[in-house]
């Protein structure tokens, strides 16, 4: 198992992996939610970029945001979807061959899952402010 902190610094508000996930089967990672109180807005999923925009919070995000929106390629919907807080552990399943992504709130027990992910792709984890962080586990 592979544990990295991952931390916005330097201007940076998304956070974007090194090392594109594509191929055949799954891929799987956890997120633990790391933030000093609840009221913050996190983004989880995938992306087609391995470099982002800075202060862009869509950077061609396919996966969900605290609060319940869903974005597709960057472009965003508004649906029920699952939330989360600090402490929680967000698993992660990424199909290549089915193409779908699939994420669960592991307090929760509620899952999500999208389909048309085309790879190759990056884990990426986006926040609207600053000094966020994350604990990946891949």
């Amino acid at each position: 198992n592979n544990r990295k902190v991952w931390t916005t610094h330097d201007g940076d508000v998304t956070l974007v992996g090194d090392e594109a996930m594509t191929g055949f089967s799954g891929h799987s990672w956890k997120v633990e939610v790391l933030a000093d109180d609840d009221d913050f807005s996190m983004s989880v999923g995938v992306t087609s970029s391995a470099r982002c925009c800075d202060d862009d919070h869509s950077y061609k995000l396919s996966g969900w945001e605290n609060g319940g929106c869903e974005y597709s390629s960057g472009t965003r919907t508004d649906r029920a979807g699952i939330t989360w807080k600090r402490g929680d552990i967000l698993e992660m399943l990424l199909d290549c061959d089915c193409k779908t992504l699939t994420m669960a709130n592991s307090r929760t027990g509620k899952s999500a899952t999208m389909g048309s992910i085309k790879g190759p792709v990056y884990p990426c984890v986006g926040f609207r402010e600053k000094g966020r962080g994350v604990i990946i586990s891949f």
